[in-house]
């Protein structure tokens, strides 16, 4: 066991990234070209940049022509390329480049993560339609619908923001989009773009509001500064 363990270990080992093994047949791979291509990775990580064919074959148990016609199929598919490399000393080398691969992943995590935004958005913008047709106890109006994605499309306003304008209306019982859309559009001015945004501007307001309360109790009333003339019966 002993020395299986050192054998083992001695082997090394091939790091391939998870994304690779999630994915292949996203960037259309098959099962044979996958294996093909983990061995090609394995040689490269050893210092083998451009490994024989042949030997590939024998560990993978396929023929020659086989690893040609995985090789051929992973260059067609844009996996990988064959780069020239000069040395200083005036030398050629051929070398496996795996660039296209990571490019490839590259762009279908890109492509996932904005499928997950859009589905997040869209769920967004029906969570913000339910609040406020539960607040306004109706259904809104084609043209209210529109209004609300408006303001998510094109003034880009966040549906917390949304929702909290929602909140301001509510406190005031103004159970319309216009109102709504005034208290955004004041925030537009002031910069405010989150929620948090609001809290703190709030805050702020009261803490001027309870000032101006402070300094106004501070403020002496006026009192008459003559002196009082005592009132005499003259005709006494």
């Amino acid at each position: 066991m002993d020395q299986f363990m050192s054998q083992f270990l001695e082997a090394g080992e091939t790091h391939i990234s998870n994304l690779i093994l999630q994915n292949y047949r996203k960037i259309g791979l098959t099962s044979d070209e996958l294996i093909f291509l983990i061995h090609l990775l394995s040689f490269n990580q050893a210092g083998n940049k451009f490994p024989d064919t042949n030997q590939i074959a024998s560990q993978m148990g396929v023929t020659t022509q086989e690893t040609y016609t995985l090789l051929q199929k992973l260059i067609e598919k844009k996996i990988i390329s064959i780069k020239t490399i000069d040395d200083p000393n005036g030398y050629s080398t051929d070398q496996f480049n795996f660039n296209a691969l990571y490019e490839k992943l590259n762009n279908l995590n890109q492509r996932t993560q904005e499928k997950v935004e859009v589905i997040e958005k869209n769920n967004s913008r029906k969570d913000v339609y339910e609040k406020i047709e539960v607040e306004f106890g109706r259904p809104l109006s084609p043209m209210e619908l529109e209004s609300i994605s408006m303001w998510i499309d094109q003034d880009h306003y966040k549906p917390e923001l949304i929702l909290m304008a929602l909140k301001e209306a509510i406190l005031n019982q103004a159970y319309s989009l216009k109102y709504m859309d005034r208290i955004l559009l004041n925030w537009e001015k002031k910069h405010i773009k989150t929620s948090q945004d609001v809290k703190k501007d709030k805050e702020k307001r009261q803490q001027r509001n309870f000032s101006n309360d402070v300094n106004s109790k501070d403020i002496p009333k006026k009192t008459n500064d003559k002196p009082e003339i005592p009132l005499y019966h003259w005709s006494n």
